[in-house]
């Protein structure tokens, strides 16, 4: 069965609407990330003064399991 002109005029804005939608929510998404962003800013992890932990391979503790 074949549909009427305006039954696929209608489908048409209809995807067209769909993805100006998808567009603006992406849009939205990247200025609030953005926005966030700049007020925040950019962290970095604080160096501590700590010995670091010994390095272990799994053969050392299979020995001490023993």
């Amino acid at each position: 069965m074949k549909t009427n002109r305006s039954a696929r005029w209608i489908i048409r804005i209809r995807f067209a609407v769909l993805c100006l939608a998808i567009a603006a929510l992406a849009l939205v998404e990247f200025g609030v990330g953005g926005s966030l962003a700049s007020r925040i800013g950019q962290t970095t992890a604080i160096r501590s003064e700590c010995p670091q932990a010994p390095n272990l391979c799994i053969s050392d503790l299979m020995e001490a399991a023993r």
